[in-house]
């Protein structure tokens, strides 16, 4: 999801860029956004995979034993 001020269109291509990468994607609006505080929240799906896009790593999940 990204924050947005304005309402943008299902279906609507954008481009988005990690400002501490400088990395872009293309990316398409899926569904109607939501409100939430600070704006709307608008669902967007990548054009590609891109699962480093962002820089956040989780750790794995804990196994049991």
């Amino acid at each position: 999801m990204i924050l947005a001020a304005e309402q943008i269109a299902e279906g609507t291509k954008l481009a988005i860029v990690n400002p501490r990468t400088e990395k872009r994607i293309d990316v398409r609006v899926v569904r109607a956004a939501q409100l939430a505080q600070g704006g709307l929240l608008i669902p967007v799906e990548f054009s590609t995979a891109s699962p480093n896009f962002w820089g956040i790593f989780f750790p794995p999940p804990a196994t049991t034993s």
